[in-house]
């Protein structure tokens, strides 16, 4: 209770020295074993430094809490089991059996989802988010049913929490649980918002244990957004009992396109084997496994501490030779290679453009989120008529309905697209006056596509009406987003075979993007924004890579960028003696209305071309030089 008084008062202090605003802490996690992908790596601002920044020492907290327990202990006691596949298939059929558990499905999920969400509750707490939503994704299973009791349980616990289930599971206890949420005014969408940029954290409920195949839509989109840094790739995840596409027993997938990194794990009942060798934040929960269950299958589970329904687990010791040979006895009865040799490249039939960090990326938030590339395309100098909202809620009523169809895909499904393509989606399309719509309709219509090619059936009538769509739009309207659905467009004609087809799209796109001067990437160049003082912006800072960490704040436009750098500099214990030697500069990309290095420090925070959401760099002066004179060397 200590420890948290006088970090109460710390955040008071930042209030009472001018930081009503300043460094707020967004996630306390490690990021040690986050993607080498998300560049820059943004680490939030741990607590400690914090307090740091306002003048309280570390050395007082611990004087003021001597009671208070270290989790540094080395774990006595035989090592902890950790599951395979079938071992936690059939200890989870016995849990669910009357004679030896007695624990319905409806029972567990109630007792995961509180473990899961108390877990979430010691890691993040809802005061260091800051009014930021939790953002829970649940998939169509048991795994998805936990991550709908979680997000009830965080409700209730104060946070802003919003739910993506695609693919709903009508049966019961699901509907009822999904029932409670929106009782509680929880949000519950059919797809991911179109920015991360109100997302303090992800929750991983897709898929469990009971996983096997391949990941087909919408889920793919979904992890690909995970995974981008530009959407969700910043954003701290937490999984609940395996990584959504991770093999139980090895691990991380092969295609790092679709290969989330969570910073929190929650295992259920017992750790599994992949853990072995992950190196984020364990915690334990599900806390009903009976002890002579446990002693049956040498469990060798951790006390739970007082009525806590988690706790967290040590990093596990180094495989013994004996572990090594039972996962190599393990990937050859899969056919798999050993873990030390290289598996052969992975080529995707599909081009790049169709793969994530690439032209469809907005395309993808879009199309599950509600369009957030075609909003983005209004900054042009086109000058579009007002949404119908009447029209609008029949595009997403519709779209959504398509999504639907994609992501169940119940027995007739590819005809039931095309129906629902032909006689509501393309309609809609052409009788839509505002192009953000038709862009969006435009879309669908390319996602089901590609869904009915990578199922195996023809998709040449879907990809026509998208493709008419997408044209009216791009020349007509001049709406940027409905360009990059035609090079998707392109992209799948080539799939399909249809190389003319794809370099007449491809020719006919370049056309109409030179003519109306649109920037090659087809993405505008924001305009300044306007700002008053009641505005709130989250920014993050990034500094050289061999400083220790970064962070993210909040804080208003209207303050001067000197705030910035002084959270900075305090954040990275610079010597004031020592601060000329660096300078702060916003980077080209992503784009913003303005770009370079910040010369004025008592310039608005909004005038230096900074964004909400966007990320101010630090470097060294002396590095910087280099570079410019090896960049004046290249090009003499």
């Amino acid at each position: 209770m200590a420890l948290r008084v006088v970090v109460l008062s710390a955040l008071v202090a930042c209030s009472v020295h001018g930081f009503s605003l300043a460094p707020s802490v967004r996630m306390p996690h490690s990021s040690a074993h986050r993607s080498s992908a998300v560049s820059p790596q943004v680490r939030p601002l741990r607590i400690e430094n914090r307090l740091r920044t306002v003048g309280v020492s570390l050395n007082m907290v611990a004087a003021m809490d001597t009671d208070t327990e270290t989790d540094e202990e080395t774990p006595k006691g035989p090592p902890i089991k950790y599951l395979t596949v079938a071992e936690a298939k059939q200890i989870d059929e016995e849990l669910m059996d009357e004679d030896t558990g007695g624990f319905s499905q409806v029972t567990m999920m109630e007792l995961n989802g509180q473990s899961v969400a108390e877990s979430i509750y010691d890691m993040y707490r809802p005061e260091l988010l800051d009014g930021y939503t939790v953002l829970v994704i649940c998939g169509p299973g048991q795994n998805g049913g936990d991550a709908l009791v979680t997000a009830r349980h965080l409700r209730l616990m104060g946070y802003a929490v919003e739910v993506v289930y695609p693919n709903r599971n009508n049966q019961q206890p699901f509907r009822d649980l999904v029932n409670q949420l929106k009782a509680l005014d929880v949000r519950v969408n059919m797809g991911m918002p179109g920015t991360a940029s109100r997302c303090a954290l992800v929750v991983d409920g897709i898929f469990g244990t009971g996983f096997e195949g391949d990941i087909n839509a919408p889920y793919d989109f979904i992890l690909k957004q995970m995974r981008d840094p530009s959407m969700f790739g910043a954003v701290p995840i937490v999984s609940i009992d395996v990584p959504s596409g991770w093999d139980v027993e090895f691990g991380p997938p092969e295609d790092t396109a679709m290969r989330i990194e969570p910073d929190l794990l929650v295992s259920l009942t017992a750790p599994k084997k992949f853990a072995r060798t992950y190196n984020g934040m364990h915690y334990l929960g599900g806390r009903f496994v009976p002890s002579r269950m446990s002693f049956k299958y040498k469990l060798n589970l951790p006390a739970f501490p007082g009525k806590e329904q988690w706790v967290s687990l040590p990093q596990p010791p180094p495989l013994t030779a004996e572990e090594k040979a039972e996962e190599a006895a393990l990937r050859e009865a899969r056919g798999q290679a050993p873990a030390e040799e290289e598996g052969e490249e992975i080529v995707s039939d599909i081009p790049q453009e169709l793969e994530g960090g690439n032209p469809l990326a907005s395309f993808e938030s879009a199309a599950f989120g509600g369009g957030a590339a075609a909003k983005a395309s209004t900054g042009s100098v086109n000058t579009w008529p007002d949404p119908d909202p009447q029209m609008s809620a029949k595009i997403s009523e519709a779209s959504e309905r398509a999504l639907r169809v994609l992501g169940e895909k119940r027995d007739g499904w590819d005809q039931q697209i095309r129906q629902l393509v032909a006689a509501q989606l393309a309609p809609l399309g052409w009788t839509s006056t505002y192009p953000p719509d038709k862009t969006t309709i435009a879309k669908v219509c390319f996602l089901a596509a590609k869904t009915l090619k990578d199922r195996g059936f023809d998709n040449m009538d879907v990809l026509a009406e998208g493709r008419s769509i997408a044209e009216g739009v791009f020349e007509s309207d001049g709406d940027m987003a409905a360009g990059k659905v035609l090079r998707g467009i392109a992209a799948l004609y080539g799939v399909n075979g249809e190389e003319d087809m794809e370099r007449m799209v491809l020719e006919e796109v370049e056309r109409v993007r030179v003519a109306r001067g649109f920037p090659e990437d087809l993405d505008p160049i924001p305009v300044r924004p306007g700002y008053t003082f009641a505005d709130k912006w989250t920014v993050n800072i990034a500094g050289p890579a061999d400083m220790e960490e970064g962070f993210e704040v909040v804080v208003r436009p209207n303050q001067k960028i000197s705030l910035l750098m002084k959270a900075w500099f305090g954040q990275n214990d610079v010597e004031p003696a020592d601060e000329e030697q660096y300078e702060f500069y916003v980077p080209d990309m992503p784009k913003t209305w303005k770009s370079g290095v910040v010369l004025d420090k008592e310039a608005e925070i909004g005038a230096t071309g900074v964004l909400d959401g966007n990320t101010l760099m630090v470097r060294r002066k002396e590095a910087a030089a280099e570079v410019e004179t090896e960049t004046a060397a290249e090009e003499a």
